[in-house]
């Protein structure tokens, strides 16, 4: 057996989201409140269309969440099925106030603006590949799906080993690389938050549970010609940091 590729990266938060993309955010989404009203309108321009695209389907698949066996189930469901039919009207009213006459979109847009530096998490983790290169999640990705792009982005921090390998088949890498992306952010996300808070042990759990469900997905589709594939988060207590890692064994 010999080691194919191995990768570890540490991951460090960005202070702030860049400026350029903040502020590309938000020309873009206060931009777009004229489309999302159109398109609301279109679908949904009266009472009727209310009824039969939002109402109905509301009260039907509602239904389903309240147990039989829950004391006054058939009054619970017809509780919801009451309201959401009778507020057309307010739904409608609600919606041109939001766009048009008093543009509450537009306000909160501008007032939640700050909210988007959560997404540094993100950011830190995936990069950002036309401004800051990419993130040790999309090279820890790219090493075993044969991406000979990361190379170009290793730095002095990180160790990388071998060549980038397709650990998969081909046809599936276009599900496989953004499922892998998803849950590596997930986890560091939810550890980051864990991490600025002091909350150690939930970090390591987060960790494991992460680790876990993605060796679970690698194991479901690897090569068999792989004896080990493996990804996932790692935590350093002696440096207090996350990092990511690769790795991929030939049999």
């Amino acid at each position: 057996m010999s080691v194919a590729v191995y990768y570890e990266g540490p991951v460090t938060i960005l202070q702030q989201v860049p400026t350029a993309i903040l502020e590309k955010w938000y020309n873009r989404l206060e931009a777009s409140a004229d489309m999302i009203y159109e398109r609301i309108m279109t679908k949904i321009p009266d009472v009727n269309a209310y009824m039969k695209y939002l109402a109905d389907p509301s009260a039907e698949v509602w239904k389903h969440f309240v147990s039989d066996y829950w004391p006054n189930a058939d009054m619970i469901r017809l509780k919801q099925n009451v309201k959401v039919h009778s507020a057309g009207d307010r739904y409608l009213k609600g919606v041109i106030s939001a766009y048009v006459t008093e543009k509450i979109f537009q306000k909160n847009v501008a007032m939640k603006k700050d909210r988007l530096e959560q997404a540094r998490f993100t950011l830190s983790g995936v990069g950002v590949r036309y401004m800051m290169g990419w993130g040790p999640e999309y090279k820890a990705v790219g090493a075993i799906t044969g991406d000979y792009r990361i190379k170009q982005y290793i730095t002095s921090s990180e160790t990388f080993q071998g060549e980038p390998v397709l650990c998969f088949p081909p046809t599936m890498v276009k599900f496989i690389r953004p499922t892998l992306i998803a849950k590596l952010t997930q986890g560091l996300v939810y550890a980051s938050y864990a991490l600025q808070t002091g909350l150690v042990p939930f970090v390591e759990k987060i960790v494991a549970d992460v680790n876990k469900d993605l060796q679970d997905f690698v194991n479901a589709y690897k090569l068999s010609e792989f004896s080990e594939v493996s990804i996932g988060l790692e935590y350093k207590s002696n440096e207090n940091k996350l990092y990511v890692f690769a790795k991929a064994v030939k049999s």
